[in-house]
């Protein structure tokens, strides 16, 4: 339920995927893959920094 909040605020720009509490990280990243919003997973759109997240590169 959360990871669904934290991945609709990414969604949103209001929350950047680097902001998301570790503990939440693996439930949001899915949320965001089944919403065929995976790049945000990996982008942090507030500046333009990219993170790379070795499961989705593989």
């Amino acid at each position: 339920m959360i990871a669904m909040l934290l991945a609709q605020r990414n969604i949103l720009s209001k929350l950047t995927f680097a902001e998301v509490p570790e503990v939440l990280k693996a439930e949001v990243k899915q949320v965001l893959v089944e919403s065929e919003m995976a790049f945000l997973a990996i982008l942090n759109v507030r500046t333009g920094a990219i993170f790379f997240l070795e499961e989705l590169i593989t």
